[in-house]
C-alpha cells in the first residue's frame, strides 16, 4: 500500500463534540492506568544515513537501515548493484557526479519493497541483456523515481507486476533496450522524463490505466523497428502532452490494445507516425500534431477507433491495410473532424450535410481516404491554431509575414493560393483587413 498522509476532518457539531470529549477523556485515564504499569519504549524515530561517512557502501548502509530512513550519498564513483528491500528513501547529492555503476554486471538497482524513494543519481553500466536494467522492481509497488540520469544500462527502467509508481523528470539516455519498460503494471505515473536515443522509447506490455505525459522522447531506435511510444496487450492508458520526434520507425505503435487514449502529442519526423494493429473499439486519437511523416497512420485490421481535432501536416500518406474495416474520423458536428494540409476544400456552407448557406470553418468536401474510412468534416484551419500576424512563427512580425499576406492577397479556402494561417482574423479570405493587422505590428516582437 502507498502511503498516504492523514486525514483531518472538522464540523461535527457541538453534540458530537461533547460526546466525543467524554470518550476521549475515558480513554485517556485507561490509558494513564495501563501505562503506569506497562511502560514500552518508543518506536525509533526515522534517521538519516551518510553515504560514505557512516558507511563506505550504499549496500551497507540499506543493510543497516530501517524502513522509513533516508540514505543520503555523497558525490562519488560507487561500483555497486544494490538489493533495494526496505523502505528507505535512496538520495544522492547530485545526479551529475553521483554515480552508481553497476560495472556491467546484472541490474543496478534492484528494488524488492514498496515505497521507495530513488532521486538525484546517474544509474549507469548494469549488463547489457534483458531484464538487467539501470532500475528495476519487480512485485513491488509505489515508488518515486526522479531527476536521475539512467544511461547505458540494458532497459533504463523496467516494472514488472508494479503497480503505483511515479517516474518523472529523468534522463534516460543510450540504453540497450527501452528507455522505460512496463509488464503487468497498472496506475504508473510516467511524466516530464528526457528520453533520447535508447533503443526504443516506453513500452507497455499487458498494462493498463497508466499516464504517459509530458515527456521528450526523441531519436529512439536504431533501425525501422524503433518505437516511440508502444503498447502490446495495454488498454485503458492515458498518452499526452508528448513530444515524440525523430524517432526510427514507429512514433507510435500499438497493437492488440482497445480504449487507449492519445491526445495533445507531437509526432514529427518518424516513417510510421501511428501505427496501430488489431486494435479495435474505442481507442481515441485526438488533438495530435502528425507532422513531416512518411506515414501519417497506418491501420492494419483496426476498426471503430476513433480519429478527431489532429493536424496532420505535410506527411506523404493515410493507409488502411485491409478495406473493409470502418474508423470514425470526426467528432461529430459542429465539433468537426481534423485537418489535413493535403485536402483543400471550399468553404460557403454549413450544416450537418453542408448544405446550408454561410461558412463554418469545416469544408464542403470530405476528405475521403478509402471506400470505409471518410472524414466528413474536414478543418479549414489547424485544430487550435492562434491566429497572429506573425506568420511564420519566428517571434516578430517581419518582412517575410508581409511577403506571405501578399503572395496569398485575396485567397479563400478552395483556392490553389489558400494559406489558412495567414488568414490572421479566420473570415474565410486574406485581404486588406489582413493586411492591416499585419501591418500595426510590423515589427513588433510576439
Amino acid at each position: 500500500m502507498c502511503r498516504e498522509g492523514r486525514l483531518f476532518t472538522e464540523g461535527y457539531g457541538e453534540m458530537k463534540l461533547k460526546a466525543v470529549s467524554g470518550i476521549m477523556l475515558t480513554l485517556l485515564l485507561v490509558g494513564m492506568l495501563t501505562l503506569a504499569f506497562n511502560i514500552q519504549p518508543n518506536e525509533a524515530e526515522p534517521t538519516t544515513i551518510i553515504v560514505p561517512d557512516d558507511y563506505e557502501k550504499i549496500q551497507w548502509a540499506i543493510g543497516n537501515a530501517s524502513d522509513g530512513d533516508t540514505i543520503f550519498v555523497e558525490t562519488g564513483t560507487y561500483y555497486e548493484n544494490l538489493v533495494v528491500n526496505k523502505t528507505v528513501s535512496l538520495i544522492g547529492e547530485d545526479e551529475y557526479n553521483t554515480i552508481i555503476d553497476g560495472n556491467f554486471t546484472g541490474t543496478v538497482i534492484n528494488i524488492e519493497a514498496d515505497n521507495i524513494d530513488i532521486t538525484g543519481f546517474t544509474i549507469r553500466n548494469s549488463e547489457p541483456d534483458y531484464p538487467d536494467s539501470g532500475i528495476r522492481a519487480y512485485f513491488s509497488n509505489c515508488h518515486n523515481i526522479s531527476n536521475n540520469i539512467v544511461t547505458n544500462n540494458g532497459y533504463g527502467i523496467w516494472l514488472q507486476e508494479s503497480s503505483n509508481n511515479t517516474m518523472s523528470e529523468n534522463n534516460i539516455t543510450k540504453n540497450d533496450g527501452p528507455g522505460i519498460g512496463l509488464f503487468s503494471s497498472s496506475g504508473n505515473a510516467i511524466s516530464e522524463n528526457s528520453i533520447t536515443k535508447n533503443t526504443g522509447g516506453i513500452g507497455l506490455w499487458r498494462s493498463s490505466n497508466n499516464t504517459i505525459s509530458g515527456n521528450n522522447i526523441i531519436k529512439n531506435g536504431v533501425d525501422i523497428n524503433g518505437i516511440g511510444i508502444g503498447l502490446g496487450d495495454s488498454s485503458n492508458n492515458t498518452i499526452s502532452g508528448n513530444s515524440i520526434i525523430a524517432n526510427n520507425g514507429y512514433g507510435i505503435r500499438f497493437g492488440g490494445s482497445s480504449s487507449n487514449r492519445i491526445s495533445g502529442n507531437s509526432i514529427i519526423d518518424s516513417y510510421y507516425a501511428i501505427y496501430i494493429d488489431f486494435s479495435s473499439n474505442d481507442n481515441v486519437l485526438a488533438s495530435n500534431l502528425v507532422n513531416k511523416n512518411t506515414y501519417a497512420v497506418l491501420l492494419d485490421s483496426s476498426y471503430n477507433n476513433t480519429f478527431y481535432h489532429n493536424n496532420f501536416i505535410d506527411n506523404t500518406l493515410v493507409y488502411i491495410r485491409m478495406d473493409g474495416y470502418r474508423n470514425f474520423w470526426a467528432h461529430g458536428y459542429p465539433s468537426g473532424g481534423n485537418y489535413w494540409s493535403d485536402h483543400n476544400p471550399p468553404d460557403w456552407y454549413s450544416g450537418p450535410y453542408q448544405n446550408e448557406t454561410g461558412r463554418d470553418k469545416i469544408g464542403d468536401v470530405p476528405y475521403i481516404i478509402d471506400g470505409n474510412n471518410t472524414d466528413r468534416y474536414p478543418l479549414i484551419y489547424p485544430y487550435g491554431h492562434v491566429p497572429s500576424p506573425d506568420i511564420n512563427k519566428d517571434g516578430i512580425v517581419d518582412i517575410f509575414d508581409a511577403l506571405t499576406i501578399s503572395v496569398t492577397f485575396g485567397s479563400e479556402p478552395g483556392h490553389p493560393r489558400w494559406y489558412p494561417v495567414a488568414d490572421v482574423h479566420q473570415d474565410g479570405i486574406i485581404d486588406i483587413f489582413d493586411a492591416i493587422t499585419l501591418a500595426g505590428h510590423f515589427q513588433k516582437k510576439i
